[in-house]
């Protein structure tokens, strides 16, 4: 999965950055909620607007993606209505 942002989706800026691999310029890491305990990933992009501060996270990690997707509740996750 290929991500983009080029432009603000909040002020129509085109001062966005991205990094990958770590969030929000902090060396974060998302914690993914994968059955057993937490699980650890750093496979993720993060966008960010340097006008506004809005920011965006994208976990780009297919198998914890497609694990969410088959069972949502095992993995303490629901389809937002």
């Amino acid at each position: 999965m290929e991500v983009k942002m080029t432009k603000c989706p909040k002020c129509n800026s085109s001062n966005v950055f991205t990094k990958k691999g770590s969030g929000v310029g902090f060396d974060a890491v998302i914690w993914v909620g994968l059955g057993i305990g937490m699980k650890s990933t750093s496979d993720w992009v993060t966008y960010l607007c340097v006008e506004c501060g809005y920011f965006e996270n994208y976990l780009v990690h297919k198998d914890w993606l497609n694990k969410i997707k088959m069972e949502p509740e095992k993995h303490n996750w629901r389809k937002s209505e």
